[in-house]
């Protein structure tokens, strides 16, 4: 999630298992994907009929991740604070 989180840095997470994708569009998130913790800015697109979850860092040269039916997301809570940072 650079240039937003560094590694070393502490967030608050408002617990939500289960909240609906739609319900978080463009918030960072704590998720499970396919079992592997991550945390991303998550968004909803609809193609073909189909809902894709698409998972974002904030760094521009690291691809977005597609969610589809493949996967399995699990979105855990939303990130609400930056605590501290290393100096």
């Amino acid at each position: 999630m650079e240039p937003t989180l560094k590694p070393g840095d502490i967030v608050l997470v408002h617990y939500r298992p289960g909240v609906e994708p739609e319900h978080v569009q463009g918030r960072v998130c704590a998720c499970l994907v396919d079992g592997q913790p991550t945390l991303k800015r998550v968004s909803v697109e609809w193609r073909g009929g189909n809902r894709v979850v698409i998972l974002r860092g904030d760094n521009p040269r690291i691809p977005p991740m597609l969610i589809d039916d493949d996967c399995e997301l699990s979105i855990q809570g939303i990130v609400v604070r930056l605590v501290s940072r290393e100096l």
